[in-house]
């Protein structure tokens, strides 16, 4: 059992890292449409380019040229490849949500972990534990390194470290304070954010189709944990909701940001650069409040660190192939696949609202797939 296993993970492995890097889908959106977001580069050779910024394909590319580009963002040349068409953009589209469901697999067990060790660490020191996730993730992908010389965009690191980390606090106070299915309920509500902030921030429209196939996971979701938020009652308004709101703006906030960080760095970039600014930031309140952890805590705290990190990389290279609002429900598995591993894992049988609700998940997810496959 534990062969096939390997075997599977390295064969999905493979399928999301052998994606041809020239069919990618993301100038598709708005970039192409709307050219200020494409700024003319003035500082690589115009070698290859056809006239005018909306070409739509690329004569004889310079390769040298292409080498210096990140892999998503041929468009910031305001060009597209010539073999970019709707097999590979329901490719891209696939490829990119099996990206975002790794990451709600990832962000599922971080936020377990944060949840146990609430009881003896502070939120602001486990959010500090969290936010240098990216730093080990960094050390492990030593080719990071390399690509920091080619930093683009550096405001918009410090927009995505600031909303970054504001998500972050109000994250992990509320899941130390709150009901851990109010907080997953109002984080559900992210994914509707973040398309009108894509539309506003990018210009990357959303149809009555992806908005529709939001409403229905997040239904899918307050169904699931309708049992138990049903037995928590109105919290009296207090910090610790306020807490909640915050968090699921800022995070729609932070997803956008790492969209766009997406177009013009590699993903490890994105990632070791916001860990470097969002613990420094975090690092001032945290210090006031800090205490030794439990040495047998400390595991727990570098697997949540490490699941942080992962997941973070992991959505950049979902958005560098797709949308947010597009992969919207598929951020949303979390139930479904926690429903799955409950019952092989542990035995443990689903409830009717579990069944119900995550059955209205995958269909969401599974309207992304189908809506992004050519006819």
């Amino acid at each position: 059992m534990r062969f096939h296993l390997i075997t599977s993970v390295s064969a999905l492995f493979k399928l999301l890292t052998v994606f041809p890097r020239n069919t990618l889908a993301t100038c598709r959106s708005g970039f192409v449409r709307y050219p200020f977001l494409c700024p003319t580069r003035t500082d690589l050779p115009a070698a290859g380019l056809s006239a005018g910024s909306g070409a739509a394909h690329m004569s004889r590319p310079d390769e040298r040229m292409r080498e210096r580009l990140p892999e998503a963002f041929v468009c910031w040349y305001g060009v597209l490849p010539a073999n970019l068409g709707e097999e590979s953009m329901s490719r891209s589209t696939t490829i990119g949500g099996l990206w975002i469901l790794l990451s709600a697999i990832a962000f599922m067990l971080a936020n377990i972990l944060i949840r146990h060790l609430s009881q003896k660490l502070p939120p602001l020191e486990m959010a500090l534990f969290r936010s240098a996730g990216g730093l080990v993730m960094l050390l492990v992908a030593w080719r990071a390194f390399m690509h920091l010389r080619e930093l683009r965009d550096p405001l918009w690191h410090v927009v995505r470290a600031v909303v970054g980390a504001v998500s972050l606090m109000a994250l992990v106070h509320s899941y130390a304070t709150l009901p851990i299915a109010l907080v997953t309920t109002f984080m559900y509500l992210r994914s509707a954010l973040v398309i009108p902030l894509t539309r506003v921030i990018l210009g990357e429209r959303a149809g009555l189709g992806t908005w529709a196939a939001v409403a229905l996971g997040i239904t899918g979701g307050v169904v699931a944990l309708w049992p138990k938020l049903s037995t928590i009652g109105t919290p009296e308004f207090n910090i610790d909701v306020l807490a909640l709101p915050i968090a699921a703006i800022a995070g729609a906030g932070s997803h956008v940001c790492m969209r766009r960080l997406g177009m013009t760095n590699s993903p490890s970039v994105v990632v070791a650069v916001s860990a470097v600014l969002i613990s420094s930031f975090v690092a001032v309140p945290a210090a006031s409040v800090a205490i030794v952890p439990p040495a047998q805590d400390l595991g727990l705290l570098a697997g949540m660190a490490l699941l942080s990190g992962f997941a973070q990389w992991a959505t950049v290279r979902g958005y560098q192939l797709e949308t947010p609002s597009r992969l919207a429900p598929l951020s949303l598995a979390d139930v479904p696949l926690a429903l799955t591993a409950g019952f092989f894992l542990w035995g443990e049988i689903p409830t009717a609202h579990a069944v119900v609700g995550s059955t209205l998940i995958i269909l969401s997810s599974l309207y992304v797939i189908r809506a992004a496959t050519p006819r």
